[in-house]
Protein backbone atom coordinates (compact mmCIF):
# COMPACT_ATOMS: atom_id res chain seq x y z
CA UNK A 1 0.00 0.00 0.00
CA UNK A 2 1.19 3.46 -0.81
CA UNK A 3 -0.05 6.15 1.53
CA UNK A 4 0.76 9.84 1.34
CA UNK A 5 0.19 12.08 4.35
CA UNK A 6 0.54 15.82 4.66
CA UNK A 7 -0.16 18.09 7.58
CA UNK A 8 0.47 18.06 11.29
CA UNK A 9 1.42 14.41 11.83
CA UNK A 10 3.16 13.63 15.11
CA UNK A 11 5.45 10.65 15.56
CA UNK A 12 3.55 9.63 18.68
CA UNK A 13 -0.14 9.84 17.78
CA UNK A 14 -1.05 9.64 21.48
CA UNK A 15 0.68 13.00 21.98
CA UNK A 16 -2.07 14.68 19.95
CA UNK A 17 -4.97 12.88 21.68
CA UNK A 18 -6.03 15.23 24.45
CA UNK A 19 -8.78 17.63 25.49
CA UNK A 20 -7.81 21.30 25.50
CA UNK A 21 -9.12 23.99 27.85
CA UNK A 22 -8.82 26.58 25.07
CA UNK A 23 -11.90 27.68 23.12
CA UNK A 24 -10.80 25.81 19.96
CA UNK A 25 -7.61 23.81 19.56
CA UNK A 26 -6.25 21.85 16.62
CA UNK A 27 -4.78 18.62 18.00
CA UNK A 28 -3.93 17.26 14.55
CA UNK A 29 -4.89 17.94 10.94
CA UNK A 30 -3.79 16.93 7.48
CA UNK A 31 -4.62 15.21 4.23
CA UNK A 32 -3.95 11.70 3.02
CA UNK A 33 -4.10 9.59 -0.12
CA UNK A 34 -4.38 5.82 0.05
CA UNK A 35 -3.60 3.93 -3.12
CA UNK A 36 -3.47 0.17 -2.78
CA UNK A 37 -4.60 -2.35 -0.19
CA UNK A 38 -7.22 -1.71 2.46
CA UNK A 39 -6.11 0.54 5.31
CA UNK A 40 -8.10 0.07 8.52
CA UNK A 41 -8.20 2.46 11.49
CA UNK A 42 -9.50 0.99 14.75
CA UNK A 43 -9.87 2.91 17.99
CA UNK A 44 -12.17 0.84 20.24
CA UNK A 45 -12.11 3.47 23.01
CA UNK A 46 -12.19 6.42 20.60
CA UNK A 47 -10.10 9.50 21.31
CA UNK A 48 -10.36 12.38 23.78
CA UNK A 49 -11.03 14.88 20.97
CA UNK A 50 -13.49 15.35 18.12
CA UNK A 51 -12.49 13.72 14.84
CA UNK A 52 -13.72 14.92 11.46
CA UNK A 53 -12.80 12.88 8.37
CA UNK A 54 -13.74 14.42 5.01
CA UNK A 55 -13.74 12.10 1.97
CA UNK A 56 -12.52 13.89 -1.17
CA UNK A 57 -12.08 10.95 -3.55
CA UNK A 58 -12.79 7.23 -3.59
CA UNK A 59 -14.58 5.22 -0.94
CA UNK A 60 -14.34 4.76 2.81
CA UNK A 61 -16.28 2.20 4.85
CA UNK A 62 -17.21 2.93 8.47
CA UNK A 63 -18.87 0.79 11.13
CA UNK A 64 -20.91 2.71 13.67
CA UNK A 65 -22.92 0.87 16.34
CA UNK A 66 -22.87 -2.26 14.18
CA UNK A 67 -24.12 -0.48 11.05
CA UNK A 68 -21.91 -0.29 7.96
CA UNK A 69 -21.78 3.05 6.11
CA UNK A 70 -20.19 3.62 2.71
CA UNK A 71 -18.78 7.14 2.36
CA UNK A 72 -17.84 8.82 -0.92
CA UNK A 73 -16.68 12.23 -2.12
CA UNK A 74 -18.38 14.96 -0.12
CA UNK A 75 -19.15 12.81 2.91
CA UNK A 76 -18.07 13.61 6.47
CA UNK A 77 -17.39 10.97 9.12
CA UNK A 78 -17.73 12.63 12.53
CA UNK A 79 -16.71 11.15 15.88
CA UNK A 80 -17.28 12.70 19.28
CA UNK A 81 -14.87 12.16 22.19
CA UNK A 82 -14.61 8.55 23.35
CA UNK A 83 -16.84 7.15 20.58
CA UNK A 84 -15.45 3.89 19.19
CA UNK A 85 -13.89 4.45 15.77
CA UNK A 86 -13.60 1.93 12.94
CA UNK A 87 -13.15 2.91 9.33
CA UNK A 88 -11.41 1.49 6.31
CA UNK A 89 -10.07 3.02 3.12
CA UNK A 90 -10.95 0.30 0.63
CA UNK A 91 -8.83 -1.02 -2.21
CA UNK A 92 -8.10 1.56 -4.84
CA UNK A 93 -7.54 5.24 -4.49
CA UNK A 94 -9.10 7.11 -1.59
CA UNK A 95 -8.27 10.67 -0.61
CA UNK A 96 -9.36 12.46 2.53
CA UNK A 97 -8.45 15.12 5.01
CA UNK A 98 -8.83 14.97 8.76
CA UNK A 99 -9.20 17.27 11.69
CA UNK A 100 -8.79 16.35 15.38
CA UNK A 101 -9.99 19.23 17.54
CA UNK A 102 -10.83 19.91 21.16
CA UNK A 103 -11.79 22.86 23.28
CA UNK A 104 -14.52 24.36 25.37
CA UNK A 105 -16.32 25.86 22.35
CA UNK A 106 -16.45 22.78 20.11
CA UNK A 107 -19.76 21.41 21.41
CA UNK A 108 -21.44 24.73 20.64
CA UNK A 109 -19.99 24.70 17.10
CA UNK A 110 -21.28 21.15 16.62
CA UNK A 111 -24.79 22.20 17.64
CA UNK A 112 -24.73 25.23 15.33
CA UNK A 113 -23.54 23.07 12.42
CA UNK A 114 -26.22 20.42 12.98
CA UNK A 115 -23.84 17.72 14.18
CA UNK A 116 -25.84 16.94 17.33
CA UNK A 117 -26.84 13.45 16.25
CA UNK A 118 -25.38 10.99 13.81
CA UNK A 119 -21.92 10.33 12.50
CA UNK A 120 -22.21 10.46 8.71
CA UNK A 121 -23.14 13.63 6.85
CA UNK A 122 -23.13 14.68 3.21
CA UNK A 123 -21.61 18.11 2.57
CA UNK A 124 -22.76 20.52 -0.12
CA UNK A 125 -19.83 22.88 0.28
CA UNK A 126 -16.77 20.60 0.14
CA UNK A 127 -14.59 22.93 -2.00
CA UNK A 128 -14.85 25.78 0.52
CA UNK A 129 -14.20 23.38 3.40
CA UNK A 130 -11.09 22.07 1.60
CA UNK A 131 -9.76 25.61 1.11
CA UNK A 132 -10.24 26.50 4.79
CA UNK A 133 -8.71 23.19 5.82
CA UNK A 134 -5.60 23.73 3.68
CA UNK A 135 -5.14 27.16 5.28
CA UNK A 136 -5.59 25.49 8.68
CA UNK A 137 -2.79 23.03 7.86
CA UNK A 138 -0.44 25.87 6.84
CA UNK A 139 -1.13 27.83 10.04
CA UNK A 140 -0.76 24.76 12.22
CA UNK A 141 2.59 23.89 10.66
CA UNK A 142 4.05 27.40 10.46
CA UNK A 143 3.04 28.54 13.95
CA UNK A 144 3.68 32.14 13.01
CA UNK A 145 2.65 35.00 15.26
CA UNK A 146 -1.14 34.99 15.58
CA UNK A 147 -1.53 31.43 14.27
CA UNK A 148 -3.92 30.47 17.12
CA UNK A 149 -6.33 33.22 16.03
CA UNK A 150 -6.12 32.06 12.43
CA UNK A 151 -6.66 28.40 13.34
CA UNK A 152 -9.69 29.32 15.45
CA UNK A 153 -11.19 31.31 12.57
CA UNK A 154 -10.59 28.45 10.09
CA UNK A 155 -12.26 25.97 12.49
CA UNK A 156 -15.29 28.29 12.63
CA UNK A 157 -15.29 28.60 8.83
CA UNK A 158 -15.21 24.83 8.41
CA UNK A 159 -18.18 24.39 10.75
CA UNK A 160 -20.07 27.23 9.04
CA UNK A 161 -19.62 25.46 5.68
CA UNK A 162 -20.69 22.12 7.17
CA UNK A 163 -24.14 23.49 8.00
CA UNK A 164 -24.78 24.85 4.48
Amino acid sequence: MRSTLTGERLHDMHACDYASNELFNVNSCGSQVHDGDDSVVTRPEGRQDYHLLFITDGECTAKINGTVHILNRGDLLFYRPFEPQWYCFTKGRCASFWLHISGTGIESLCAQAGLNEGNVFHLNDLADIERAHMKLIVETQSKQKGYKLFTQSYIEQIFAHICR
